[in-house]
């Protein structure tokens, strides 16, 4: 049993006195939490104090905030525990996206695993580790998206790209790829793919979901690629790395060509603009904006 179950179960029994200890000992942990900023995006930080933030387990919502008289708690039920989607046949256990504050935050959890990822990107949520352990879940107030009409490829790139010696492959080489994206290192703070997220993603990808997009060299080995999650006629992508030159920019006009062709989709979600992305055709929309497309896509 988890320690929130056992709250909740404490509570049920009128044990007040079991459930602070157990309610003491999460807040330890979210202290713990605060002590580490996390940079996303290079804007947002935990701080020790003025937040609020929701667990969701066991069919109850667990409510954590501050404020000028400390910390304070609320436990809720949720009615059958999932709540049905407009999407036929689609359960979540996510709060709805307009509920995360002005980073886009709406929650942590311990778990991560193919039910949550599936039911996350398909409400407009993606995943982004705290450490090891924790796992947060964002809904950015702004997302990045590549709409294939607007899809271009500047004019040095082209001319690259007729040079590169490399053939792609799809689907081939996921493991071999996610690892080599968690070893690029980011600007703000090493890289964010550890270990909880390849295990997550591996079995997402055993699910048929998480996929890799491969650059290869004339032997057969890596130059680079990408991945991301392909759900029906949407397209999130998650991260890219080069081994040689010019592979990361060849696998992402491969994997748009491929998308478009084989699947059919018009665009895909590129999460965060950035000056790379940006130069093949990237915008940037609001989540309200986001959700409309997500929904119609």
């Amino acid at each position: 049993m988890s320690d929130l179950e056992a709250i909740v179960e404490y509570i049920a029994l009128d044990n007040p006195l079991a459930a602070r200890r157990l309610t003491k000992k999460i807040f330890d942990t979210i202290e713990r939490l605060a002590k580490f900023p996390i940079q996303y995006t290079g804007k947002l930080s935990f701080r020790p104090a003025g937040f609020s933030i929701s667990r969701m387990e066991a069919g109850f919502i667990f409510c954590i905030g501050s404020g000028e008289n400390g910390f304070s708690a609320t436990f809720s039920r949720k009615r059958g525990t999932r709540r049905q989607s407009k999407r036929k046949g689609h359960k979540m256990f996510f709060p709805e996206v307009e509920t995360a504050d002005e980073h886009g935050l709406l929650g942590w959890s311990d778990d991560l695993n193919p039910e949550m990822l599936l039911e996350a990107y398909r409400s407009g949520i993606f995943p982004w580790p705290q450490d090891e352990t924790h796992i947060l879940w964002f809904a950015p107030p702004e997302r990045a998206i590549l709409r294939f009409a607007d899809f271009r490829i500047p004019k040095t790139v082209a001319r690259e790209l007729k040079s590169l010696p490399f053939s792609f492959s799809v689907n081939n080489r996921f493991e071999a790829v996610i690892r080599q994206c968690s070893r690029v290192k980011r600007r703000d703070a090493g890289s964010w793919i550890n270990e909880k997220i390849i295990a997550a993603y591996l079995a997402f990808h055993q699910a048929g979901y998480a996929w890799s997009f491969e650059a290869l060299l004339p032997d057969g080995s890596l130059a680079g690629g990408l991945y991301g999650v392909l759900i029906d006629k949407f397209f999130a992508g998650e991260s890219m790395f080069f081994l040689k030159s010019g592979a990361s920019k060849f696998a992402l006009v491969k994997t748009v060509e491929w998308l478009r062709r084989e699947r059919g989709l018009t665009w895909l979600d590129a999460q965060v603009q950035n000056h790379f992305l940006a130069r093949f055709g990237t915008s940037v929309i609001s989540r309200a904006e986001y959700m409309e497309l997500l929904k119609n896509g």
